[in-house]
């Protein structure tokens, strides 16, 4: 990986993935050059748990936490580990530390800063319940949802403890009716999206 050359830049590692994407973004910075510290000068004072932000041209800003921070001789990391490919959302910033050695010209350790992207959690949709729930004799029925994302209904049993188990489902496109098995057993339905969310449970009707 080429880095900058002056002490103000920081360098992306551009084969790799861009900050906030899936995998290993890389990141490198000098820790300090001819006129004294540069940008990643006290990139060794993070601990675990501390934030970075990283801000891109849209101006949309990511925010990662540190995991952990390892250092490794110059001429021996684990490029793998932090190059290569992930499934999780990485940033990994590089600067040099420890000794200069005046023979290589460069100092004699890397410092690795290993960070995870902070995701927001996302809402759960809120969905319309199903109404007017009603068993008569072995069939329960219930009014239709009006609403275009959702796709059916699944219907469960409701035990003496309050668990539920599923034992139907009904599309949005079929009538809204369901042959119960157990005429002492409690039932109810939610509404189901496109993407297998369910509503709250309609209010229970008894068998």
């Amino acid at each position: 990986m080429g880095v900058p050359d002056n002490g103000e830049d920081v360098g992306w590692y551009e084969p790799g993935t861009q900050p906030g994407g899936a995998g290993n973004a890389v990141l490198a910075g000098h820790v300090d050059d001819r006129t004294g510290p540069a940008v990643f000068f006290d990139l060794g004072d993070l601990e675990p748990g501390d934030q970075i932000f990283v801000t891109g041209e849209d101006g949309e800003e990511l925010e990662f936490i540190v995991d952990e921070m390892e250092r490794y001789p110059f001429d021996d990391s684990p490029v793998e580990e932090i190059f290569g490919p992930s499934d999780e959302k990485q940033l990994n910033l590089i600067t040099c530390t420890g000794v200069f050695n005046q023979e290589n010209g460069t100092h004699e350790e890397r410092l690795v800063v290993y960070t995870s992207l902070v995701e927001e959690e996302e809402e759960e949709p809120v969905l319309p319940v199903p109404t007017e729930l009603t068993i008569q004799g072995d069939l329960l029925t219930w009014h239709s949802v009006r609403d275009e994302e959702i796709i059916g209904y699944r219907i469960y049993e409701i035990d003496a403890s309050g668990e539920e188990t599923h034992v139907g489902s009904v599309s949005q496109l079929e009538r809204k009716s369901f042959l119960v098995n157990d005429q002492d057993t409690d039932y109810t339905v939610k509404a189901v999206d496109h993407f297998g969310n369910e509503s709250d449970p309609a209010e229970e009707a008894d068998a």
